[in-house]
């Protein structure tokens, strides 16, 4: 390809200059020991470091001023870390350097033992959980005992290689090696066999899952796979440039899926039939804009960023724009959203513990010593009161009032056990290997109870439930009346219910995205994607093959950002509503969206509806910001929601398509 990365060297022979071969220069200061004092670019300072006589990193500073420093006993270890915003964590040793406990900026103490051989026998956490570990002759791990008391135990062969492995339920897994250590079979707790075949050079070329699906691979003389092949179907075909660096994929359907990066490796375009996307980056590789276009209609998302490459705002072609403030640690203290703020304060640890609205209303959070969820308020503003006609409003005893609650509890191992609130109780018990067994709500409709097969595969066990029979993959046959066929690729393809009518039948692309759900007579639902495979294009089609309702899907990088609805009528027009969302950092936790409905160059923005979530980040409550209108989210264990629900967000990273009951997951869907 003729891309260079040059390096340069200071008299020590340390590196003193790197200029990779998008022309990006990194300068780096070093001491006489070789150390790095600090690095630039031409943006400005990187970062700088400073260190003791011995040559112990004592601080590091980040262009913004953040300072995070580092403390050592006599031996070297490093015994503190003092983080920018004063919080502290703190290390101790044995006399051979191994760490006995660390204390949090919480205060919490986490606790090591080990045996004569060194090898860690407990962990106890603050809360007095405590996880244990036994070891053979050889030294390698035969029992793990957690918290709860499950035990976990494992046989070994030679190599060092796990030959048998027993869950705390009794489950065993077999393993086996060929003579160079190599993993060739795999046998369930259901007798069922998973293969693995390799060529000559040690390459994966096969395998044959618990069902009898194949999936093949072929390489080129380095190793590098050049196709793969899935089923009966024809191959897929990857083209790579002189770095191995993947530029096409070539799908049996006959689609071509074009990737086009910069000197550095990042995606720069990527194309499909109908489909592309396009991004641009700075000088230090941050995502700066990214053009999303499907069946012609082209959307922007724009970013800018502070000198440590944090997000400094962002903004889309719909003229949504979301302005992100940070205080002295780089946390997030505020979201300007387009007419309203949300604020952040943090506990000792780093952790958000209120969420406070700009028309008053608080979400206050509460963790335990393990930084577990274990409550969530809702907190309205103090009322107030009108005196008289041009006076100010007096505040009615001064007091917020709580709205709403939840807590949570769990086991020592860290499974929820109950969730309170003021509709009730529910709990929820398990079997040794944390499988939900049953959740036993407030009435019989939040009430759950299950069985597991051989292998884990799950069947309802309360009154009435339905018979289930699975495949030898674990893909569900038959749910009581329901039967499900599926492809040679174990893709889902019909499910019907008897006496329910016509069944849904699903289509695939080349690339096995759902590109069609058809329930002859009723609905038709088209989808297309991107070659990242994000879904940009969801087309509904009424029985009689007219187009009644199109969702275009815009995105941040991987997270949800806008959902545009149009809702056709017969005469070809159509009337759109706006969603954008608002999602919490390096989650799919929503927070916050807003409906702006749309008749031609005139917008009506509703207000920004706020999400109270639950212990896994799915919506539990949606309210407004001046905490009117509250809603709450009925959803089973399983992501199911009873009643009206004015979000499609289901479990994180689950979107709900009302017109096939799926729930849409980026690679996948879920019934």
């Amino acid at each position: 390809m003729g891309h260079v990365t040059s390096y340069a060297f200071d008299p020590s022979l340390a590196v003193s200059t790197v200029t990779t071969a998008d022309g990006y220069v990194l300068t780096r200061r070093n001491n006489e020991a070789g150390h790095i004092l600090g690095a630039s670019d031409d943006a400005g300072d990187v970062i700088q470091y400073h260190y003791s006589s011995r040559g112990e990193l004592l601080c590091a500073t980040t262009p913004d001023g953040a300072k995070t420093s580092f403390e050592y006993d006599h031996w070297g270890n490093r015994t503190a870390v003092i983080e920018p915003d004063g919080s502290r964590k703190t290390i101790t040793y044995d006399v051979f350097g191994r760490p006995t406990s660390v204390v949090d900026a919480a205060g919490g103490t986490t606790r090591f033992e080990y045996d004569v051989r060194g090898g860690v026998v407990s962990i106890t956490r603050p809360n007095g959980a405590s996880e244990r570990f036994t070891y053979d002759a050889g030294g390698r791990v035969r029992t793990y005992t957690d918290a709860d008391g499950g035990v976990t135990s494992m046989r070994w062969g030679h190599q060092r290689r796990v030959m048998e492995l027993t869950k705390a339920n009794g489950d065993v897994t077999h393993y086996r090696y060929d003579y160079d250590g190599r993993l060739v079979s795999i046998q369930n707790s259901a007798q069922q066999q998973h293969h693995l075949h390799y060529d000559p050079s040690g390459w994966l070329t096969a395998e044959r899952t618990f069902g009898g699906r194949t999936l093949r691979y072929t390489r080129d003389l380095s190793g590098t796979l050049t196709s793969f092949t899935q089923g009966d179907e024809q191959p897929v075909l990857l083209t790579r440039d002189a770095t191995g660096v993947v530029t096409a994929r070539e799908y049996p359907d006959g689609a071509v899926h074009q990737l086009s990066h910069d000197e550095m490796g990042r995606l720069t375009r990527a194309v499909t039939d109908d489909t592309e996307c396009r991004r641009q980056y700075d000088s230090r590789g941050n995502l700066i804009e990214e053009y999303q276009t499907v069946a012609g209609d082209s959307c922007w998302v724009r970013y800018t960023y502070d000198a440590m490459g944090r997000r400094l705002s962002r903004s889309s072609s719909r003229g949504h724009q979301d302005v992100f403030y940070r205080d002295a640690a780089g946390r997030l203290e505020r979201i300007a959203l387009d007419d309203e703020d949300i604020r952040f304060r943090y506990s000792a640890d780093g952790r958000i513990i209120d969420r406070q609205l700009s028309r008053g209303l608080c979400v206050r959070t509460h963790y335990d010593s393990e930084l577990r969820l274990v409550g969530r308020d809702v907190v309205a503003p103090a009322p107030t009161t009108r005196v008289a006609p041009g006076e100010p409003a007096r505040v009615d005893g001064g007091r917020a009032r709580a709205m709403a609650w939840r807590r949570y509890q769990y086991s020592l191992e860290g499974k929820l056990t109950t969730v309170s609130d003021e509709a009730g109780t529910t709990s929820l018990t398990y079997d040794a290997c944390g499988q939900l067994l049953q959740r036993h709500g407030h009435n019989a409709a939040t009430s759950e109870r299950y069985n597991y097969l051989p292998g884990g595969l799950v069947v309802e066990a309360h009154d009435d439930a339905p018979e289930r029979d699975y495949d030898a993959d674990g893909r569900v046959l038959r749910r009581g009346d329901e039967r499900f066929t599926y492809d040679t690729c174990g893709r889902l393809t019909s499910r019907q219910s008897a006496g329910a009518g016509p069944q849904w039948r699903y289509q695939y692309d080349g690339a096995g995205m759902l590109v069609s759900a058809t329930k002859p007579g009723e609905c038709r639902v088209n989808h297309s994607y991107d070659a990242l495979g994000r879904r940009l294009l969801s087309r509904i089609y009424d029985g009689g093959g007219r187009l009644i309702k199109t969702r275009r899907f815009i995105w941040d990088e991987n997270i949800l950002l806008h959902v545009i609805t149009r809702r056709w009528n017969a005469r070809g027009g159509y009337r759109e509503t706006e969603r954008s969302y608002v999602i919490g950092p390096a989650s799919h936790a929503p927070w916050a969206h807003r409906d702006v409905d749309i008749d031609g160059d005139e917008r009506r923005a509703g207000a920004w509806v706020h999400y109270v979530n639950d212990a896994v980040g799915a919506p539990h409550m949606l309210v407004n910001g001046d905490g009117s209108a509250l809603r709450r989210v009925n959803m089973s264990s399983w992501g199911a929601v009873s009643g009206e629900c004015d979000t499609a967000l289901r479990l994180p990273g689950c979107y709900a398509d009302e017109e096939t009951g799926l729930l849409y997951n980026r690679w996948r869907y879920l019934d």
